[in-house]
């Protein structure tokens, strides 16, 4: 049992350390060798760097360290609209782009520790106060830094062919940063009781297993 223990410990920190989120914030000179790897990475794919760097601008500018979620209002077109030129130019569902776009950029998050916390349609309206957009689903996703973010985004461009679903899909789009303050127990916790619980089980077992 003691080895089993030693394993799920081990476990556990590597868990921890692909989940991580307690980076510093990005500092200048970081930004802006981000920034020069995403231009190079988009001028291979003859793509125009100029409005996404203006996000990664924006997205540096207020980072305070460590996980943050990304919220993601999103209002899909009736037709999707791809250049003309793409292989899917023909196909008129957006919400095919969206998923081709998220098929896309799964295993970028995955890969960063970062996933989904909320997905799902809007359900009507309560108490809207001003302008409000007619939008049609929201996804809050979990990233680990802001550095992982400007990461993936120059992966992205060096793919040439992920944003392109989204752009294709969405009519219009908000997108902005939320620092947690206060959540409900997330992944790290799930992960440590799921571990105990197998410690206990398989400690449960072993008595079953020597009393036969």
């Amino acid at each position: 049992m003691k080895i089993l223990y030693a394993v799920l410990v081990v476990f556990y920190g590597a868990f921890l350390g692909w989940y991580g989120g307690f980076a510093s914030p990005v500092n200048d000179q970081e930004l802006e060798s981000y920034i020069e790897k995403f231009k190079a990475a988009s001028h291979a794919r003859g793509l125009d760097p100029s409005a996404p760097v203006k996000y990664m601008r924006n997205l540096a500018a207020s980072d305070q360290g460590g996980e943050f979620l990304m919220v993601n209002l999103m209002d899909f077109r009736e037709i999707a609209a791809y250049p003309p030129d793409s292989p899917w130019a023909a196909d008129p569902d957006p919400l095919a782009a969206n998923a081709r776009y998220t098929d896309k950029i799964a295993p970028l998050l995955l890969k960063r520790g970062s996933h989904p916390m909320l997905l799902g349609p809007l359900n009507g309206t309560f108490l809207i106060e001003g302008e409000w957009g007619d939008w049609d689903s929201v996804i809050i996703i979990r990233y680990r830094s802001v550095r992982d973010m400007l990461e993936m985004l120059i992966e992205m461009a060096s793919l040439g062919d992920v944003a392109v679903h989204k752009w294709a899909s969405m009519e219009k789009t908000q997108v902005f940063p939320i620092k947690p303050t206060l959540t409900f127990p997330g992944l790290r916790l799930l992960v440590a009781l799921f571990l105990i619980a197998l410690a206990i089980t398989a400690r449960f077992a072993m008595k079953f297993i020597k009393r036969k």
